[in-house]
């Protein structure tokens, strides 16, 4: 199973590369994605490839929610619960 403060680190490290906002600060576990326009749906996709290829998983559609994806936190305890 992977350690969720490494998951955790890795997403961040992730969405700083790809979200200039964040670029200079590590995003908050609970920062909200939503509220940059780089997490549209092809940033969404982009990162979930990310996420699949990173951890070894494959996230089926139906598991595709808000609830499970929109904060590093949220997405790193998807990651931790399916690793």
């Amino acid at each position: 199973m992977a350690e969720r403060q490494h998951v955790l680190d890795a997403i961040s490290l992730r969405l700083r590369e790809v979200i200039p906002a964040l670029r200079d600060a590590a995003p908050e576990a609970d920062t909200d994605l939503r509220d940059y326009p780089e997490f549209d749906s092809l940033g969404v996709l982009e990162l979930l490839v990310w996420i699949e290829n990173e951890f070894s998983l494959t996230i089926p559609d139906e598991e595709l929610t808000v609830e499970s994806f929109s904060t590093p936190a949220k997405i790193a305890d998807y990651i931790v619960a399916r690793g």
